[in-house]
């Protein structure tokens, strides 16, 4: 207590009870000798400094200098710095001679200890002390002290030499760019692009190194550096070179940062490089939140391409970035949801790797001989389909993407295509991607990763291509002939337990549709009055069945054509599934109606039926095919005509069913096309079956009557799956 109210006499009694005194109260003391700095107080301060807890002798040495300190209280802390096995040590002194520094009345003689110390054998922690202070306390004399620093062999004091010479003659240390940027310590070579930054950029913060293990921190005003962000003096071009060299340098801290210079000197960047150091940089990062305050403050000096950096900044550490957050979106062209403070996920087939937002600034171009990524491996593998209004706003932002990205390459695939369906698959394979969401349009692949359908926007595919930019196309791309085997089983086995269960339940529920189902009872019946032989019978049903089948998988490839050149038209695509969509639930509704009809008995009043003038077609072609001689060939053609002419009844369920075919994709439709059909003529095959061991037309009468309602209850739930698949689509099946 009389320490820290200045009494110098309690100050005597402390400075010989202080061997004692346990750590607590030595700190006291250290706090409140600032009140005792006269010569009475010395022996307790000098006790002080030499204390042997780090803690105790920091706290006395920031007493000792703080406000009012004098050359004579500097002078106490130097000779106690100095003396031989002195336990206080450069790092604990640093802070509070930096800020001594700053003071007018102790300015010179904290330059003296500088000069000094470099001129004299002192230690390499005062050495290193020294060149940390010249930063702040220079003189025209200071550069001739700190040239031998600039080749000493410890790397940690070339740092601070060539920082001090920057820090107070820029053009000099520019001048020499070449020669830092060769040095053989990263943190020699990071000196350059540091001092590089424009004043206030660099956030008034530069790390110092006593060794491997101690650091010191420097904390200056914007104005120490001379200048203002307003007024940026040009860099010689020497400057530039030496950035752009750095700018692929081994270590990913001294690249980022002379990426970020060149940034900031608005020169042209590998937009790549940037992308990957942000990816990897930590979050609490003193880069990330330097480089967070550049982009906030000075948005509006970069070009809307930066928006691919925006997810990366530490939004929350600026006020001026919250306040700003609309006017910064707009400027780079962004919605709310694509610069959100919690950024995407960009799937990679590895770990998830955040995403950036959306900008990616004009490609530079590399330098000669450099080790610079190939071009090639900026491809993008685009599958999309025609028709599909997604695939049509995916082409406009991959267009975004080539205004930015000026070297990528586009290969686009129709995933209708057999060969685009077994690639898709491979890569789906390669990279991981859920099985619901493999074959789907639109989807972007590259060696940096996917996106699919919703994912897809500017600001994901930017940082995806970015990564990509060292990826070769082999480890990627390149899909040995066993995998697209392997591709086509998977799709096959895939197809046969999704898609495939819908068509054959249309082709089936087609094939036992009321209205068709008469017209074998007919058929059946003129034959059994025209006395055949069963073995006639037999050739009869397969000729008759060929034809169906043939005809009706004839019109199916017809129909299927018209509805994928529909498709290829980009309006026209969505509107024929929305279309064959609510015709299938008129259908359906039709249906229901039909069944209750059925189950009342009133077959004849069914709404789904053939007309009357196509039944006495049907019938006339049936009486008159059976009597020619030449009655199997007959037989084959009287199928295609009955089946041109039941078009009219069955195509109300085979219509809606190819659309969805061909919405599934152009290489399955035919295999689709094959199972429906087979479906189909499956009901034809088993009635002749059974009618050549005896079955008569009466008995099969009685069945359509008893079973009609159910056929109709069933073929409407049919539509009902058909229409939600048409309007929903690999959703459903995702």
């Amino acid at each position: 207590m009389l320490v820290r109210l200045g009494d110098t006499a309690g100050a005597s009694v402390c400075a010989e009870a202080l061997p004692g005194l346990e750590e607590g109260s030595r700190m006291e003391l250290a706090q409140g000798i600032e009140r005792v700095r006269q010569r009475d107080g010395l022996p307790l301060i000098r006790g002080l400094l030499a204390d042997p807890s780090a803690e105790v002798r920091e706290a006395a040495s920031r007493s000792l200098m703080d406000d009012g300190a004098d050359e004579t209280c500097l002078r106490v802390l130097l000779e106690e710095l100095e003396r031989a096995g002195a336990r206080l040590q450069a790092p604990e002194v640093f802070s509070v001679l930096q800020s001594a520094g700053k003071k007018k009345a102790v300015r010179p003689a904290v330059l003296a200890a500088a000069h000094r110390w470099l001129q004299g054998p002192q230690s390499e922690p005062l050495r290193l002390l020294a060149l940390m202070l010249l930063a702040q306390v220079w003189s025209p004399e200071s550069e001739r002290v700190v040239e031998p620093s600039l080749t000493a062999e410890n790397p940690w004091q070339r740092r601070a030499a060539f920082y001090a010479l920057g820090r107070n003659n820029l053009p000099r240390l520019l001048a020499e760019a070449g020669r830092v940027a060769a040095d053989t310590a990263d943190g020699v070579r990071e000196v350059l692009p540091y001092l590089s930054l424009p004043p206030g950029t660099d956030g008034g913060r530069f790390t110092y190194y006593f060794d491997e293990r101690i650091q010191a921190t420097e904390w200056a005003n914007y104005s120490s550096r001379g200048g203002s962000r307003g007024a940026v003096a040009p860099l010689p071009e020497g400057a530039l070179q030496a950035l752009r060299t750095l700018a692929r340098d081994s270590s990913e801290r001294v690249r980022f940062l002379a990426l970020f210079g060149l940034i900031a000197r608005q020169q042209p960047v590998e937009l790549g490089e940037v992308v990957k150091s942000l990816e990897r940089m930590p979050r609490d990062s003193e880069l990330l939140e330097k480089f967070s305050s550049y982009v906030v403050e000075q948005y509006q000096t970069l070009g809307r391409e930066f928006a691919v950096v925006l997810p990366y900044l530490n939004w929350e550490s600026s006020y001026s970035g919250q306040v700003a957050a609309t006017l910064i979106r707009r400027h780079f062209g962004l919605t709310e949801d694509e610069a959100a403070d919690a950024p995407p996920v960009v799937r990679t087939g590895r770990a998830p790797v955040r995403a950036l937002a959306s900008y990616v600034a004009p490609v530079a171009r590399p330098e000669p001989g450099s080790a610079a990524v190939r071009p090639e491996n900026y491809r993008l593998v685009y599958f999309t389909k025609p028709g599909c209004k997604e695939c049509a706003a995916t082409a406009r932002k991959l267009e975004q993407l080539r205004e930015v990205f000026p070297a990528v390459t586009i290969v686009e695939y129709d995933i209708n295509k057999t060969s685009s369906v077994l690639l898709n698959e491979a890569l789906g394979e390669r990279f991981g991607v859920p099985v619901g969401v493999r074959l789907v349009a639109p989807a972007v692949f590259c060696g940096g990763g996917y996106l699919i359908k919703d994912d897809i926007s500017v600001d994901r595919l930017g940082p995806m291509l970015a990564r990509a930019a060292s990826v070769p196309l082999a480890d990627w791309l390149v899909v040995p002939a066993e995998n697209l085997a392997g591709a086509h089983a998977e799709v096959t086995k895939r197809f046969e337990t999704t898609g495939l269960g819908v068509v054959l339940l249309a082709g089936l529920l087609d094939g036992v549709n009321p209205c068709a189902f008469a017209t074998i009872i007919f058929l059946l019946s003129y034959l059994q009055v025209s006395r055949r032989s069963p073995g006639a019978m037999a050739q009869i049903g397969l000729a008759y069945v060929a034809g169906v089948f043939l005809a009706y998988f004839t019109i199916g490839l017809g129909l299927a054509k018209v509805a994928v050149m529909v498709a290829q038209v980009r309006w026209a695509g969505p509107l024929l599934s929305y279309a064959m969509a609510g015709f299938a639930l008129v259908i359906m509704a039709l249906n229901i109606r039909d069944g209750f009809r059925c189950r009342r008995g009133e077959l004849a009043e069914m709404t789904l039926q053939l007309p009357d003038f196509l039944k006495n077609r049907i019938h006339w072609l049936i009486r008159h095919g059976v009597r020619q001689a030449h009655f199997v060939l007959v037989s084959f053609f009287l199928g295609v005509a009955i089946s041109v002419l039941e078009l009219a009844c069955t195509g109300q369920v085979y219509l809606p069913t190819i659309t969805y075919m061909i919405q599934q994709g152009e290489a399955r439709a035919v295999g689709s096309l094959v199972a429906y059909n087979l479906a189909f003529i499956a009901p034809l095959v088993v009635v002749f079956v059974l009618t050549i061991r005896g079955l008569r037309s009466e008995t099969l009468v009685k069945l359509l009557k008893r079973r009609a309602a159910w056929v109709k209850f069933a073929t409407a739930g049919c539509f009902l799956v058909l229409a939600l698949f048409l309007l929903l689509g690999p959703r459903l099946l995702g």
